[in-house]
């Protein structure tokens, strides 16, 4: 079960509609803009995507270099050419042909350093950019070096939990020393995407009206001037890299061109059948901060008890069920019958989702892969859906009441992470 998709939204400059396959591939997105009270379809871009696989193939008119084995997207235009490491990570990136930059990565997933290369030099890098993380894998800071490895700049951010609120960018004079200081004030939208930043004076520096998908340059001052701070904060989770048109999200790379990750879901399957999908096509409503995420859903049903699953990855979720033929009188009356782990193929009545760090998603999927391939017998007081997604989340350190009944866990899950809930 998928949410519903993103289908329009309404900017300043413009309208804009989508389209959607039956697997979640974005389509096309039509632009109108109005010129004397009347709304025009200006633009189109069509996307298509290979159904056996949902890679894409095309976008327009430009025929898309085929995905390497692990359906990692190798070209995305005509000027810049991926390649990827041994864990599938974006590691290099050609212009076509010459060295462009080249990434790094810790022991963790998360990019350490970005080295930026001239046409006719592939060893020296002209600048380097190095990355600072918190304890829960928030960015806190990137850091600009240059070509004699000085530092030449760097910004710094502060967090309030999982909403960024402010910055503080560090220019450098030659010899390495900090010459310059300034501080800014980030404002974010409902899903804790930053859109503008003032500064002390409340004089606006910088802002970014995108579309749905996070498509669209940044703006300057309220007079149209160039902005005056260079702020890379995107979606939750993801940072603008210039240097590919695309935003970092973690675990993978984030194309809002197309609204679609250029990597395959490194968990497969498990995280939805559209591997490539970004928030199941929901960008208003959901986020992804680590190119992975937790869904908690409860659906309709269950004579009025209702049923709730989890998701890694994706609003489709996976519930804990008695098994295809089970008598329904045992159930109903607490009889111990085999159990299963299935796709919940109802829609939701209620959604929370919950911000974890790689670590926890790794180990709440694991959880969930050994429910799937030894789910045991289901108990409908003992052992069923609700203790299915509590030892899950317990199993990510998650913090979960002792409870049998679906509504009362998400009640405290929505008191714990309940700024988004559908």
């Amino acid at each position: 079960m998928r949410y519903p998709h993103a289908t329009s939204t309404t900017a300043t400059a413009h309208n804009q509609s989508y389209a959607y396959d039956a697997t979640g591939n974005r389509k096309q997105r039509n632009i109108y803009d109005t010129a004397n009270g009347i709304e025009q379809q200006t633009a189109t871009q069509t996307l298509t995507t290979a159904a056996d696989s949902n890679r894409m193939l095309q976008n327009d008119s430009w025929a898309m270099t085929l995905s390497d084995a692990a359906g990692n997207t190798l070209r995305q235009s005509q000027n810049l050419v991926y390649a990827y490491n041994g864990q599938g990570r974006l590691n290099e990136v050609r212009n076509p042909t010459n060295l462009y930059a080249n990434y790094s990565y810790n022991a963790l997933g998360q990019r350490t350093l970005k080295r930026i290369f001239s046409a006719n030099n592939a060893v020296t890098p002209t600048a380097t950019y190095s990355y600072l993380y918190g304890a829960d894998s928030q960015l806190l800071g990137q850091k600009t070096y240059s070509s004699t490895g000085k530092p030449s700049k760097a910004q710094y951010w502060v967090w309030l939990g999982g909403q960024p609120i402010a910055g503080i960018e560090l220019e450098f004079s030659g010899k390495g020393a900090v010459s310059k200081t300034s501080q800014y004030y980030l404002h974010s939208d409902h899903l804790n995407t930053p859109r503008m930043a003032t500064n002390q004076s409340q004089t606006l520096l910088w802002s970014w009206n995108s579309d749905a998908f996070g498509a669209g340059g940044v703006n300057g001052d309220a007079h149209g001037n160039k902005p005056s701070l260079d702020m890379p904060l995107r979606f939750p989770g993801q940072l603008y890299d210039a240097h590919t048109a695309m935003n970092y999200n973690y675990f993978r790379d984030y194309d809002p061109n197309t609204g679609r990750y250029i990597q395959s879901d490194p968990i497969g399957l498990q995280g939805g059948i559209n591997t490539y999908a970004y928030v199941g096509g929901n960008p208003l409503s959901f986020i992804d901060p680590f190119g992975l995420d937790v869904t908690v859903n409860i659906y309709p049903g269950a004579s009025g008890f209702g049923h709730v699953g989890a998701g890694v990855n994706s609003p489709s979720t996976t519930g804990f069920y008695p098994a295809p033929g089970s008598s329904t009188w045992d159930v109903a009356t607490a009889q111990v019958v085999p159990g299963a782990m299935l796709p919940d193929a109802r829609i939701p009545i209620g959604t929370i989702t919950i911000p974890t760090t790689p670590a926890q998603d790794k180990a709440i999927q694991d959880f969930m892969n050994d429910r799937t391939r030894n789910p045991g017998n289901y108990d409908l007081d003992q052992r069923n859906c609700t203790t299915t997604v509590r030892d899950a989340l317990r199993a990510g350190g998650i913090n979960t009441p002792t409870t049998i009944l679906p509504k009362t866990l998400m009640r405290n899950l929505q008191q714990q992470f309940g700024r988004r809930p559908q």
